[in-house]
């Protein structure tokens, strides 16, 4: 009987390993859905989401504000294709929550992308697809995480890409105050999110059960902090003040440069070449940041603007060009892959910004086929088997650097089968 148990446990445990290997292995195939920021298609270049309101912001609105969010993008096919969209309402987690569509979704399911207008003047053609949303069409119900889903001509599963979007209720308080790292050790290199909630205008039964919270740093998820459960509770006050969970790399200010003109060398390119298919920019080598000490530097938090110096709607009129990094650097690293990470590369992983290894260069190198713009970027190592970014040595960390962070959080009652996203809070970094 032992060895039947035994066997039994062999058999599971091999199972389960290898369930786990192959969703891990499908995860890296390109048509594998995620509730992740993602592009399917290669055609699809330049995805921007924002609120509508302010251009380079996140993709936030407060639920039954009037607010709207604005999506653009480029097909680079040129032509026209039939893009539909929809919402899919998430928990904290960002895996699909278990209620109905009409729970979340006023009126239709589903639409039509309808605003869009050809390139002209431009080398590389491409379609510029608009949208605002909520509108009369679509609109969300309920707050908390939701993932923008477009695909093309009204089949959900031939996916084009997919964005993550929050939807609040302003419910909760939230003071935060962002400094230096408590803990010596961590001082000169780590900035430290302090926060309490007040819930003077809400209730919350089980603060310790209910309540989910995360933190933010420029909006990345990959190295969210979360999971955080209050320390002290003090009548309507909750309070969040850890010394070491709720810290993050101060990381450097980012790296940038200027492609708005594609025929004179500006901020950090060193080389144009123009050919009749299309243009390729050089930008100057970059160093690792490591041993440098930390400089002011007023950058716009790894996010970029579209924009031509030689026209007048970049939408429409900015052109694409082949831009080619370099990342100085003396040996391979053998554990890992380096990525460029920012809002140019959807502030993740994947083949088209992971850098390889030149030997005759003696650095890291990648290009990326870029509309014209202002780009903010940086240099992140992945460790093999993780799904956090560790820029510190790459980048260096400093305090003083100036970050953005968000502190979200979630709440699900007792008699609720999803997360509501009660509270929704911005805060800037002391420099």
């Amino acid at each position: 009987m032992r060895q039947i148990v035994f066997y039994l446990i062999l058999f599971f445990s091999w199972s389960d390993t290898n369930v786990f290997a192959q969703e891990k292995q499908e995860y890296f195939k390109d048509n594998y859905f995620r509730y992740d920021n993602f592009t399917y298609r290669n055609n699809i270049k330049t995805i921007q989401l924002e609120n509508a309101q302010f251009p380079m912001s996140e993709p936030v609105i407060e639920l039954n504000s009037g607010a709207q969010l604005l999506l653009q993008f480029d097909d680079l096919d040129g032509d026209y294709k039939d893009y539909w969209y929809t919402i899919i309402h998430c928990d904290a987690q960002w895996k699909p929550s278990d209620i109905t569509r009409s729970t979340y979704l006023f009126s239709f399911y589903e639409d039509r992308i309808a605003d869009y207008a050809f390139s002209f003047n431009t080398l590389q053609p491409y379609t510029h697809y608009t949208l605002k949303f909520p509108n009369e069409q679509i609109k969300p119900l309920i707050s908390g995480n939701y993932l923008l889903k477009v695909y093309i001509n009204n089949d959900p599963d031939s996916v084009a890409f997919t964005r993550r979007l929050l939807v609040f209720e302003n419910l909760i308080d939230v003071n935060a105050s962002v400094h230096a790292a408590t803990l010596a050790e961590y001082r000169q290199q780590k900035q430290e999110v302090d926060f309490s909630l007040s819930t003077t205008r809400y209730t919350i039964a089980n603060p310790f059960g209910d309540l989910k919270v995360k933190i933010l740093q420029n909006f990345r998820w990959d190295n969210a902090v979360e999971n955080l459960k209050p320390i002290f509770i003090k009548d309507n006050l909750l309070e969040y003040n850890y010394d070491e969970e709720n810290t993050f790399n101060g990381s450097n200010e980012f790296r940038r440069f200027d492609i708005r003109s594609l025929k004179y060398e500006t901020e950090s390119v060193e080389r144009i070449d123009h050919f009749d298919t299309g243009t390729n920019v050089l930008l100057f080598p970059d160093k690792v940041r490591y041993f440098t000490r930390y400089t002011t530097d007023y950058d716009i938090d790894g996010k970029f603007e579209i924009k031509n110096y030689s026209g007048s709607h970049p939408e429409r009129d900015a052109d694409y060009a082949t831009v080619r990094f370099r990342l100085e650097y003396k040996d391979e690293v053998k554990d890992g892959n380096i990525y460029i990470l920012g809002a140019l590369t959807d502030w993740g992983f994947s083949n088209q910004n992971m850098l390889h290894y030149d030997e005759d260069l003696k650095a890291y190198t990648t290009t990326l086929f870029l509309k014209q713009g202002y780009y903010n970027y940086m240099y992140v190592f992945l460790k093999d088997g993780t799904s956090f970014g560790d820029e510190s040595w790459l980048e260096g960390n400093h305090y003083e650097t100036e970050n953005n962070y968000w502190i979200l959080v979630y709440h699900r009652p007792q008699t609720e089968r999803y997360d509501k996203l009660v509270a929704c809070r911005k805060f800037a970094s002391n420099r």
